[in-house]
């Protein structure tokens, strides 16, 4: 059983302390991501949303209702 993420930058480690790596984003892609550098790609938010144990539909949704 995964961890489970909280959303955000500040989030990206379990609370179990574990490893922070996001699988399938090296950690420069997931801090450009975080630091609006880049915009997250289809695949970007698939492996975000596998990290927080979410499908990608329920992941956005998360997302959206965190910054309203």
């Amino acid at each position: 059983m995964r961890p489970e993420y909280s959303l955000g930058p500040r989030g990206r480690q379990p609370p179990s302390g574990g490893d922070p790596a996001v699988e399938g984003l090296t950690e420069r892609q997931l801090r450009r991501i975080e630091q609006g550098e880049c915009r997250a790609t289809s695949a970007a938010i698939v492996a975000l949303a596998n990290a927080h144990g979410l499908d990608a539909n329920a992941y956005m949704e998360r997302l959206t209702k965190a910054m309203q």
